[in-house]
């Protein structure tokens, strides 16, 4: 059996263990994480937009799937504020290849080929202007094709950035082709403290 001492400094670590995960809980519970949309794809819209943006947060998260329809397939493109000038710098790897756009008119973040599914992870970084610098984007993904075990894996990585001072009110994820399964494909916007 323990002296007293002991059970008591042991208690008390308990009790700080415990304090620490109210204290995760209560900042998840004042709005730190919030879904501001999820799109859900009943149809082939050729572009999303995600336009009720609240400027109360510090960053943006999407979260994209697509499953590629027997079709073709499409390449994913993102915009910001239905903004279509030359304001976009960015650069993408596919497993070793290297794609880029130099004043670009849009983001290409990837997308599929005929049967494939990919998958998105997008970071916008002080989307509401609240620093005097560009807007900072960053993405990872991987797109799969064929069954568990897969037959082609193509991790994607890439970063850019949009060109512009002003708060990022609207996004637009358009599609190049409707090669997508409606109802296999969705997106989900969060915004972060």
């Amino acid at each position: 059996m323990l002296p007293a001492n002991n059970i008591q400094m042991e208690m008390a670590a308990e009790i700080r263990i415990l304090q620490r995960k109210v204290e995760r809980l209560e900042t998840l519970e004042s709005g730190c994480l919030v879904i501001v949309e999820d799109a859900d794809f009943s149809s082939q819209p050729s572009t999303v937009t995600f336009s009720n943006i609240p400027q109360t947060h510090k960053h943006l998260w999407l979260w994209i799937t697509v499953t590629a329809d027997e079709q073709g397939g499409t390449t994913l493109e993102m915009t910001f504020n239905n903004d279509t000038d030359p304001t976009y710098d960015w650069e993408r790897m596919e497993n070793s290849s290297l794609f880029a756009g130099a004043s670009d008119t849009k983001i290409k973040l990837g997308g599929t080929t005929t049967d494939e599914w990919v998958a998105h992870e997008v970071n916008i970084f002080d989307y509401a202007g609240n620093a005097p610098s560009s807007r900072r984007v960053i993405w990872k993904g991987a797109r799969t094709r064929g069954a568990p075990p897969c037959v082609e894996c193509t991790i994607i990585q890439g970063g850019g950035l949009y060109d512009e001072l002003g708060a990022i009110t609207s996004i637009q994820i358009s599609s190049t082709a409707d090669g997508y399964e409606a109802g296999n494909s969705r997106m989900t916007l969060y915004a972060l403290c």
